[in-house]
């Protein structure tokens, strides 16, 4: 079997409930979120973050982020957290939501889970009519006290 055959099988036949989330398909672009959580983790209010692709029926996938406040953090524009992303990513890279968790959710081994990440946001969708913010859910700016 040469390479390019055996790639083949491997994605015809890989299990279903394995998910790659290296790279992320969307709208034809890889977009890796470890690149996004990065620059978003350079932010002095943020302590952690987490960026997952979220189903789209028109991209494949868009991209969300959550975010874990610095204890130093007094208040938090979420507006100038993305124009901070904004400057230093492509504009199909930033986040097209940004929602403030109490803590990042990670698995024994210390890396993010992805799926629960979206579980929380599948459960909002079904509670919300209004879909998960997809237009900038930050457009009102949004100041967290602490």
């Amino acid at each position: 079997m040469t390479p390019t055959e055996a790639l083949y099988h491997f994605t015809e036949t890989r299990p279903k409930n394995v998910a790659f989330i290296k790279d992320k398909q969307i709208g034809g672009s890889n977009i890796s979120p470890v690149e996004i959580e990065r620059v978003l983790m350079v932010h002095p209010a943020v302590r952690d973050v987490a960026v997952v692709g979220v189903p789209d029926p028109d991209l494949g996938q868009r991209v969300a982020g959550f975010v874990q406040l610095a204890d130093s953090a007094q208040s938090v524009d979420l507006n100038e957290m993305l124009a901070f992303a904004t400057e230093r990513l492509a504009d199909y890279k930033v986040p097209e939501t940004l929602e403030i968790v109490d803590k990042i959710p990670r698995n024994t081994l210390g890396k993010i889970d992805r799926q629960l990440l979206l579980t929380m946001i599948s459960e909002c969708e079904s509670r919300d009519t209004a879909s998960f913010a997809y237009t900038r859910r930050v457009t009102p700016v949004l100041k967290v006290q602490r």
